[in-house]
């Protein structure tokens, strides 16, 4: 609006974010209707839905009739979805280090293929064996961009409005100019951006999404990045498709019956494979396929041929689609169809069948959809995406497909999914997920199965909670941005990791490129828990620490009088008492629901028990392998000490103890807030002012545990400026 009057935009302005916000904003509405007249009421921004029975005034143009349709948000809508708009710095972030790497790697090939070519121009005697080898170097870069870089296929399976894609086709397209104008091409044959980004959008850039909003919203996307003058918009249905990009049937599947007990003999032949009619519908849509990919978009007519020839691929392999939806439809509904009925439809083709019985599901088997990537290419060269984070319920079809079922969540299912479909000897796959991907019990089964492949998986590890800087507008969350490049040459999986990085607002646009990883050895990977570290000085202190057997909790005496107190969640720093902190709800002093307590063995000394908590040695260790949040038993049972070697420093301990605990109480304040349950007081304390005092203890620690003066300066020093900033 302008000068409260409604004005127009016009598409060329919008950019990828503009519909990506579009795209958010309308997840959280649907529609409803009315059940009863209702007023629409306009309140410090928000419209208001208010039926007449609660009070709604049926004003003339201001309320809805009852059994009248209407559009309103529901926020629970979105959050069902789990989906968010990704900022542009992350999507750049992923698709530089996948699709961008990948270009590295085909440039470097390229440029050494054309080394002798290259060093022969040099060389010329003349104009025309200059003339000669330029034309050479011509038509094999052209040959290079037509037949490797146009080659490239990126897929993001969960697209929403096509941010990554567009990002991914921006950096191919430019990626094709900046290598013929290096190698000075000046022939009269295109070399403009704008022209090449139209053979990328329609060659290498694949997306699926289950709102067939999304996939709208994604077609536009790239139809506005790739317009061009008198040209009509570029052709997408063919790589822009809707459906469950998570359901499906693989083609090795079809002819077994899913709940049969008989097994599939070892090397037997997919029943598709031996059908000599599948194999050539299979090359029919490849060359259909090929013909949509060689012809550009230049008129109507040009794209009217190529609407044609996807409604044939779609034709010729709508009856092997129907199957597979009779198979995956098992797994949720039978309708009746038992083995032999089952064994009946496929082993005749029975398409007619298999079309009436079919489940009206939007299933998508990705080998039919795509055959030319996955039955010929064997697979996509990057898969990106920012996936949505939605806990499941168990499901047939999930725990009989999914090796990583017990992860229940939408995203780990995204990970086995988009490593299926990479190319195994050198694909590319870039996330951004929860962190739990490298701490949780329940993902540890998504982590065994990318340890199964053979490359480099790289975790680069944000808080992103608002402590004190976010990633996303409005929401907080702990994030890795996960990289696996697939590597045969690898001889096994091999770990990078980054610290847990936090950042301030101010450095939010700036900090991810600059986020360092290392390289995690075997051994300090625990329980399949991956460290969150991000230096070769951490491996050294986390080998140093490892080689102690004994744990923290080795010393539990469950129901021993040598007790102490501490919070269940963790941040900055982890306090403990000897006794449980102040907490009063209406006059009555209770214990604090999060507030745990541990009994240890008489002989252990308390006072050093506590410090060794309140550590920032403890406090790294918990930020290295936990979730960054509870702090649970788990945290006590993973920390290698040996609390008798805490008893020759057992005065100073105790001095110190006390120090602390005063200097807690004259830093501290007491805080009163109302709840529902009646007024609340508890104290609060600013431990960050007593992290003088703390220094001491890790003192302490680095001398039972042989640290160098380096290495003790960065426990110290460890999230510092967040630990001492006092906005925390």
């Amino acid at each position: 609006e302008k000068n409260g009057q409604e004005k127009p935009i016009s598409y060329r302005d919008m950019s990828v974010r503009h519909l990506g916000t579009l795209y958010e904003g309308l997840l959280e509405h649907k529609l409803f209707i009315a059940a009863e007249d209702t007023e629409v009421k306009v309140a410090k921004g928000k419209i208001q839905f208010i039926p007449a029975s609660q009070g709604g005034k049926r004003i003339v143009g201001r309320y809805i009739k009852a059994g009248e349709v209407y559009f309103a948000g529901d926020p629970s809508e979105r959050k069902s979805t789990g989906s968010y708009f990704t900022p542009e710095d992350v999507v750049n972030y992923i698709v530089s280090n996948t699709v961008g790497e990948k270009l590295k790697e085909l440039k470097q090939a390229f440029l050494a293929e054309q080394r002798p070519t290259l060093e022969a121009y040099q060389r010329a005697v003349d104009e025309d064996e200059r003339r000669a080898l330029s034309r050479l170097l011509e038509e094999n870069a052209l040959a290079f961009v037509r037949e490797q870089v146009l080659a490239l296929s990126v897929l993001d399976p969960a697209m929403g409005s096509g941010h990554f894609l567009v990002n991914a086709a921006n950096l191919i397209s430019n990626f094709v100019t900046e290598i013929l104008n290096e190698l000075g091409i000046t022939s009269d044959w295109e070399s403009g951006t704008g022209y090449w980004r139209r053979w990328v959008v329609e060659n290498c850039i694949y997306g699926v999404d289950l709102n067939p909003l999304a996939v709208e919203l994604a077609k536009l996307s790239l139809w506005i990045l790739s317009m061009a003058k008198n040209q009509p918009l570029s052709f997408l249905n063919h790589h822009l498709k809707c459906g469950n990009s998570l359901v499906g049937a693989r083609l090795e599947e079809i002819g077994n019956y899913p709940f049969s007990s008989a097994k599939k003999e070892p090397r037997q032949l997919d029943l598709f494979e031996r059908d000599p009619d599948f194999k050539a519908a299979v090359e029919e849509a490849i060359a259909k396929n090929r013909l949509i990919a060689a012809k550009a978009s230049a008129s109507l007519e040009d794209v009217r041929a190529k609407k044609a020839w996807l409604e044939e691929i779609d034709q010729r392999l709508a009856g092997y689609k129907a199957i597979c939806n009779i198979h995956t439809g098992l797994f949720f509904d039978n309708q009746g169809i038992d083995k032999n009925r089952y064994l009946m439809i496929v082993n005749h083709k029975d398409f007619l069948l298999a079309s009436q019985l079919a489940r009206n599901e939007k299933y998508f088997h990705w080998e039919l959809e795509f055959p030319m990537i996955l039955l010929i290419r064997k697979g996509f060269d990057c898969v990106i995406s920012n996936p949505p984070y939605v806990d499941v319920l168990s499901d047939p079809f999930t725990d009989a497909t999914y090796v990583t079922f017990k992860g229940r969540n939408l995203y780990n299912y995204f990970i086995e999914k988009g490593l299926r479909l990479l190319n195994r000897s050198d694909g590319k796959l870039g996330f951004i997920i929860p962190i739990s991907i490298i701490t949780s019990e329940r993902m540890k089964s998504t982590r065994i199965f990318i340890r199964q492949f053979k490359g480099i998986a790289k975790y680069v590890n944000i808080d992103s909670s608002a402590n004190p800087g976010t990633l996303f507008d409005g929401l907080k969350l702990r994030l890795s941005i996960t990289f696996i490049s697939q590597n045969d040459h690898e001889r096994k999986m091999r770990i990078y990791s980054s610290d847990f990085t936090k950042f301030f607002n101010a450095e939010r646009n700036i900090f991810v490129p600059m986020i360092k990883t290392v390289e995690v050895p075997d051994d300090l990977i625990i329980n399949s828990i991956i460290p969150k570290i991000g230096s070769e000085i951490e491996v050294s202190i986390l080998r140093k620490l490892l080689k102690i057997k004994t744990s923290y909790y080795s010393f539990e005496n469950p129901n021993g009088k040598n007790i102490l107190y501490y919070k269940g969640t963790g941040y900055n720093y982890m306090l403990a008492f000897k006794t449980p902190p102040f907490f009063e709800v209406n006059g009555q002093q209770v214990q604090n629901s999060k507030t745990k307590m541990l009994s240890l063995q008489d002989d252990i000394l308390l006072e050093g028990a506590i410090l060794v908590i309140s550590s920032s040695l403890f406090y790294w260790f918990w930020t290295v392998y936990s979730n960054c949040f509870d702090f649970t038993s788990q945290d006590f049972a993973r920390f290698p000490i040996d609390l008798r070697d805490l008893t020759p420093y057992k005065n100073e301990l105790i001095s110190l103890y006390q120090e602390i605990e005063k200097d807690l109480k004259r830093n501290g304040e007491m805080v009163i807030y109302n709840k529902a349950c009646g007024p609340t007081r508890y104290f609060q304390y600013r431990a960050r002012l007593s992290k003088p005092l703390f220094d001491k203890v890790d003192d302490i620690l680095a001398k039972i545990y042989g640290f160098t003066y380096e290495e003790l300066s960065f426990i110290k020093n460890y999230d510092l400026r967040f630990r001492t900033d006092e906005r925390n």
